[in-house]
C-alpha cells in the first residue's frame, strides 16, 4: 500500500518555529500546474494521500485538487492535515475527504501562542465542533513537547467533550527545519511512557494513536511531494530530493518494506494497551499484566480447577493432571513461545524490546485462564448442559406461564429473533465463554458504581481478549472473510455483549471484532501441552506403557508416510525405550515429550513470525492448522489418534464420564425447578424486603438457598445493568434468561467431587453433606 504526503500549499497563517515544512522554498521557474503534480502522484496508484501544507485551507485550489484525485479513483483515502485556525465551510469537504486531522497543541491560549505565534485556540475549538457536526471523520493531533506536556489531558478532555473519532498523540520530531528546536521541545521517552500510561489508565472512549518510538519511521513512512512537484524524503538532515530512478526504487523496494514494518509495529503497539473496565492503581509497563496474574492465581475459581478433571475425573493419583496442573503446564509452553516470538520479532525490527515481557505476561495469563469455565466432568458436563436445555426449556416456559396465570403475573415468550437469539447462550454453551463470564461477572469484586458494568477481576483488556478463541457471540453469524475454525463456536455469550462492545471499541478493534493476535500463541500452547500430557497421564495410569505407545506411534507414522521416523524418535532413544534391563526410568516426558515439545515450539514460532501479517489480521486458522506439512502437525495428529483410541475410550475414563453426565444432568433438573416460578414468586428469594414464608414455595426456597451467594449477587446486578442494554426485551424475559445463567453459573463452578456430593444430597442418597 503506497501512501503519499502532498504538501500542496506553501502559505500558512501561523508562525510555528518547530514546523518541519517551513524549509519549503517556492521556485517560480520550476512551478508546475497542480494537474501535473497530481498526475505524478497518481502514477503510483496510492491508496492513501495526506494533503498538508503550509496550511491547505488557504489554498484556493484545494477543492479542485481533491476532486481531481477522487475522479481518478474514488477509493483513495484522503486525509486533510490542517492547523484548524482558518474559518472554512467544512461541509463542502464532506463529499471528498475521508478524514480531517486538526493539530491542537494546547487548550490554554497562552501555551498555544508560545508554540504557534498566534492566539487562535477559540477558532480551532469552534472549527472542531463544526467539523464534527458536518459528519467528517475527525482526528485531533497533539504534539507532545516540553512546552505543552501539561496540556495533554486538557486536550484529551476537550476531545472527549467534542466527541472526536480519534486522537493521535505525536512526539516532537527533529526532522528538517525542526532540528533547530530540538533542545526546546524534545521530551524524553521516559516521560512519554509515564504520560501514556496515565492516558491508557483513564480509558477514553475514542481511539488513541500513541507516539512512534523511532524517528526513522517518519523519515521513510511516506513518499512526499511538495508544491513544486518534487519528490523527497524528510530526514534529520533536511529534505532529501529523489531522482526519477530513486522514486521508483523507493516505491517498489524500500518503501514497501518500510510501510509494511511501520504498519506492523503500529499494530503491535496498539495490542499492549493496559486498559481496564474499572480504573485501578496505576502501574508501569509489564507490571499491569503481572497484576493480572496475581488476580488470577488468587481467584478461588482458579484454585478450584485442582479438583476438576483434565481427562480422568475424581482421580486420586496426584501424579495425574487436573485442570489446574494442565493450565500451569500450558502457561509454561505459552511463555516459551511468547519469549521466542518476541525475540525474533525484535530481530526483524517489528516489535520494540520493551514489549517482550508484556507479551510473555499476556500469553501466560491467558493460558492460566483458558480452562476456567469448564463445568464439572469436562466436555461431558458441557454436553449435559446443552442437552438438558434442548430437551427441557419449552416445558420450563410452559410451566412458568401456567403458574403466572394463577398468580396474575406476566408471561414470558421468546418469539422474536432477538429473543430467540438470547437462548443461543444455552444451545451453544461452552467452557470458553463461561470462563470469560466467570472472570467478568461471577466474582466477589462486583463494584460497578464507576463503570455501570461489572468488571469482575478487572483484568486488563489484553489479558481478556487473549482468552477469546472464537470471534463471535452466541447466535451471531459472522459474514466477513474469517476462517471457519475461529467462528465455529461462540466466543462469548449474549450476556457479555455490552462488556465486549466496550472492550473492542476502546482497543480500536470495533466493529470488526477480529481475533486478538496473541490468542494464536495461547491456543498453540494448549494444543501442544494437552496433546503430550494426555499420553503421559495414560502411561501414569497404566492404561498403556511407553513401549506400547512408541511401537504404535511408529506403526501409524509408517502408515501415514510421514517421513524418517528418526526425526522424531531417534534410534538411540528407541533402544532405551525397548531395553528391558535398563536402569533408566522410562519417563515419557524425558525420552519423547520434551523433544517433541521443542520441535513444536520451533515450528509454531517460525510459522507465526514468518506470516505475522496474516495473524495480525485475526481472521485466519490456528497456528498448528497452518503447519500441515510440519513435523509438529504430523506428531500431534498421531498422538491425538492414540489418545482417542486407547486413553479416552479406556474404562477408567468412560465410566466416570458417563456418571459425570448423569450427575450434571441431575443437578440441572434439581435446580431447574426454580425456572418454573414466575418472577412475582421468585423475587421473594432475592428481595430482602419480602419473605417467601407462607407463599407455597417452600421447596423452591430451599433449592434457592443452595445457590452460591456470589452467583446470586452477580445475577441481581446483571438484571440492573442489562435492562438498559437490551431495551427491546421485556423485563420478565430478561430476568428469566439471567435466572438460567444463574443456575448454570452455579453448577459450572462446581468441582467434580463437590458436584458428586451435591447430587447425592439432592437425590437423598447421602444426607451427610
Amino acid at each position: 500500500m503506497i501512501s503519499i504526503c502532498y504538501e500542496a500549499c506553501k502559505k500558512c497563517n501561523l508562525k510555528c518555529d518547530y514546523c518541519i515544512s517551513s524549509d519549503n522554498v517556492w521556485n517560480e521557474e520550476k512551478e508546475l500546474p497542480y494537474q501535473d503534480i497530481i498526475n505524478r502522484i497518481l502514477v503510483f496508484n496510492p491508496k492513501r494521500i495526506v494533503i498538508s501544507g503550509g496550511e491547505p485551507l488557504l489554498d484556493p485550489l484545494l477543492i479542485e485538487k481533491i476532486r481531481m484525485i477522487k475522479e481518478h479513483d474514488k477509493n483513495i483515502y484522503i486525509s486533510l492535515s490542517t492547523n484548524g485556525s482558518v474559518e472554512y465551510d467544512f461541509k463542502v469537504l464532506k463529499e471528498y475527504i475521508n478524514c480531517i486531522d486538526i493539530s491542537l497543541p494546547a487548550i490554554d491560549d497562552n501555551v498555544y501562542e508560545k508554540m504557534r505565534g498566534e492566539h487562535l485556540v477559540d477558532t480551532v475549538k469552534k472549527n472542531i465542533m463544526d467539523i464534527k457536526a458536518s459528519g467528517v471523520y475527525l482526528r485531533i493531533s497533539y504534539v507532545l513537547t516540553k512546552v505543552n506536556s501539561s496540556e495533554l489531558f486538557k486536550v484529551l478532555d476537550f476531545a472527549k467533550e467534542a466527541k472526536v473519532d480519534e486522537v493521535r498523540i505525536g512526539r516532537f520530531l527533529s526532522l528538517r527545519n525542526a532540528l533547530n528546536c530540538k533542545d526546546k521541545y524534545e521530551i524524553s521517552q521516559e516521560n512519554i511512557d509515564k504520560l501514556m500510561a496515565q492516558v491508557y489508565q483513564k480509558g477514553y472512549d475514542f481511539e488513541i494513536i500513541p507516539p512512534i518510538d523511532n524517528i526513522e519511521k517518519i523519515e521513510k513512512s511516506y513518499l512526499n511531494i511538495d508544491f513544486n512537484g518534487q519528490f523527497f524524503l524528510p530526514t534529520v538532515n533536511g529534505k532529501q530530493y529523489l531522482s526519477e530512478e530513486e522514486i521508483y526504487q523507493q516505491v517498489e523496494n524500500q518503501q514497501y518494506q518500510v510501510f509494511k514494518k511501520i504498519k506492523l509495529t503500529d499494530q503491535f503497539e496498539s495490542f499492549f494497551r493496559p486498559l481496564r473496565i474499572r480504573s485501578s492503581e496505576l502501574r508501569e509497563g509489564v507490571d499491569e499484566f503481572y497484576s493480572d496474574r496475581t488476580r488470577i492465581i488468587y481467584y478461588p475459581g482458579f484454585r478450584r480447577m485442582q479438583q476438576k478433571a483434565q481427562v480422568f475425573s475424581l482421580e486420586k493419583n496426584p501424579g495425574v493432571r487436573s485442570r489446574l496442573t494442565h493450565s500451569i503446564e500450558v502457561s509454561d509452553v505459552g511463555r516459551r513461545l511468547a519469549l521466542r516470538v518476541g525475540t525474533e520479532l525484535n530481530q526483524k525490527g517489528l516489535l520494540d524490546k520493551k514489549y517482550n515481557d508484556s507479551l510473555m505476561a499476556i500469553v501466560e495469563n491467558a493460558c492460566l485462564l483458558h480452562d476456567l469455565g469448564n463445568p464439572p466432568f469436562g466436555h461431558f458436563g458441557e454436553t449435559a448442559i446443552k442437552k438438558w436445555w434442548k430437551e427441557n426449556y419449552k416445558k420450563y416456559i410452559d410451566d412458568y406461564n401456567t403458574r403466572a396465570s394463577i398468580v396474575s403475573a406476566k408471561n414470558i415468550s421468546f418469539s422474536t429473533k432477538e429473543e430467540k437469539d438470547f437462548l443461543k447462550d444455552f444451545e451453544e454453551f461452552d467452557g470458553n465463554p463461561q470462563g470469560l463470564r466467570n472472570i467478568l461477572r461471577v466474582c466477589k469484586n462486583l463494584d460497578q458504581t464507576e463503570t455501570k458494568v461489572q468488571s469482575g477481576l478487572n483484568l486488563s483488556y489484553p489479558t481478556i481478549l487473549c482468552n477469546v478463541k472464537y470471534t463471535r457471540y452466541a447466535g451471531e453469524i459472522r459474514k466477513q472473510n474469517i476462517a471457519k475454525g475461529i467462528v465455529k463456536k461462540a466466543g462469548y455469550f449474549q450476556s457479555e455483549r455490552n462488556i465486549f462492545d466496550k472492550i473492542y471499541s476502546e482497543m480500536g478493534m470495533y466493529p470488526e471484532k477480529y481475533r486478538y493476535p496473541f490468542v494464536y500463541i495461547m491456543e498453540a500452547a494448549d494444543d501442544i501441552a494437552y496433546g503430550l500430557s494426555d499420553i503421559a497421564d495414560g502411561i501414569e495410569k497404566k492404561i498403556m506403557d511407553l513401549e506400547f505407545f512408541a511401537d504404535k506411534f511408529i506403526e501409524l507414522w509408517g502408515e501415514d508416510e510421514c517421513g524418517n521416523i528418526e526425526d522424531v524418535i531417534p534410534n538411540d532413544v528407541y533402544k532405551l525405550i525397548k531395553n528391558p534391563k535398563g536402569n533408566i526410568i522410562k519417563d515419557f516426558n524425558n525420552l519423547l515429550g520434551s523433544r517433541w515439545k521443542g520441535i513444536m515450539i520451533n515450528d509454531v514460532v517460525a510459522e507465526y513470525v514468518e506470516n505475522i501479517e496474516r495473524y495480525l489480521t485475526g481472521t485466519v486458522e490456528s497456528l498448528l492448522d497452518n503447519t500441515s506439512d510440519s513435523l509438529s502437525n504430523k506428531i500431534l495428529k498421531i498422538v491425538k489418534k492414540i489418545s482417542r483410541d486407547y486413553i479416552y475410550r479406556a474404562p477408567e475414563a468412560e465410566e466416570i464420564e458417563v456418571a459425570g453426565y448423569s450427575i450434571v444432568s441431575g443437578l440441572l433438573g434439581f435446580f431447574g425447578q426454580l425456572l418454573k416460578l414466575p418472577y412475582e414468586e421468585f423475587k421473594y428469594f432475592i428481595d430482602d424486603t419480602k419473605s417467601p414464608v407462607g407463599k407455597g414455595v417452600d421447596l423452591e426456597w430451599r433449592i434457592f438457598n443452595r445457590l452460591s451467594r456470589t452467583c446470586v449477587e452477580s445475577y441481581k446486578q446483571q438484571l440492573i445493568e442489562l435492562k438498559d442494554y437490551f431495551k427491546n426485551i421485556s423485563f420478565e424475559n430478561l430476568e428469566w434468561w439471567l435466572r438460567v445463567h444463574l443456575i448454570i453459573d452455579h453448577i459450572s463452578g462446581m468441582t467434580d467431587d463437590y458436584a458428586l456430593k451435591t447430587y447425592q444430597n439432592c437425590q437423598g442418597i447421602d444426607i451427610n453433606f
